[in-house]
């Protein structure tokens, strides 16, 4: 099994949220992760001991895009920022972006660290089956611990997941872990509204464009909503903006081109 080093990176792209993809040096191969490895203000976000091969493996172009890791649907099941964690799943210790990221934690609050779908079906469907043809033993870096643990538990019950609360959880985790002072019962209610209904507009029918803006009204509205009890210095440190300045996290070209080509 040879490891190579796999690096997340972030691009910025106007009102909306850092692009990311993934970088491997060693073969100068890129994860575009729906839309491509190019932009201003280009910097590294994190690396990790990687197995090339085991995220070459479940690249899965769709829709149009490249590399999607295969997390589901563009602005349903995740954005960019689920499918660059998904290539950096296969690291080890596995690694994944940070509030380095701008918007980064807005996305995680609407989409979860690897996208809605990760218990189920990603990792049993998707990933497993390229770790066991490619990859070998793991171990986990404290966030990551932190999450399998909790996922671990989801597992057990032996009862049907509600995506939205393994979201809720690695929200409140990844907000915690970076942000020790925080206190997440501060804003879970608030968040599981803000699910529900996005839920309830992705249920409603609406696709690409249109499906987009609304999901990023309702994240720029949840931000607002966020400034208002966290304080400045907890947003700053969670949304890599000032308090009051809010960010799309959707793709409205991106989601144009995937309901184009579907």
């Amino acid at each position: 099994m040879s490891r190579q080093t796999l690096e997340g990176w972030a691009v910025k792209i106007s009102d909306i949220a850092d692009h990311t993809y993934v970088y491997s040096p060693s073969n100068d191969k890129y994860f575009d992760c729906w839309g491509g490895h190019s932009g201003p203000d280009k910097r590294k976000i994190c690396s990790g001991n990687g197995v090339y091969a085991v995220a070459n493996c479940y690249r899965m172009p769709m829709f149009g895009c490249n590399d999607t890791a295969g997390i589901g649907v563009y602005a349903v099941n995740g954005v960019c920022h689920q499918s660059a964690n998904c290539f950096l799943y296969s690291t080890d210790p596995k690694v994944t972006l940070n509030l380095q990221v701008r918007g980064y934690w807005a996305s995680v609050l609407a989409y979860g660290v690897w996208g809605t779908g990760f218990l189920l079906p990603w990792l049993p469907g998707v990933y497993n089956p390229c770790w066991q043809k490619y990859g070998g033993e793991t171990s986990m870096n404290t966030l990551s611990e932190k999450l399998h643990s909790m996922h671990k538990k989801f597992l057990e019950t032996g009862e049907s997941i509600d995506p939205n609360e393994v979201i809720i959880r690695e929200a409140a985790l990844t907000a915690e872990h970076h942000v020790p002072t925080i206190t997440s019962n501060k804003f879970e209610e608030l968040h599981r509204d803000f699910l529900k209904e996005k839920d309830r507009v992705i249920a409603s029918g609406i696709t690409g464009e249109a499906l987009a803006n609304k999901i990023n009204d309702l994240s720029i509205e949840l931000q607002k909503r966020l400034a208002d009890i966290l304080s400045a210095e907890e947003y700053e440190q969670l949304m890599g903006m000032k308090a009051g300045d809010t960010i799309n996290i959707v793709n409205p070209s991106i989601a144009a081109l995937t309901e184009k080509n579907k």
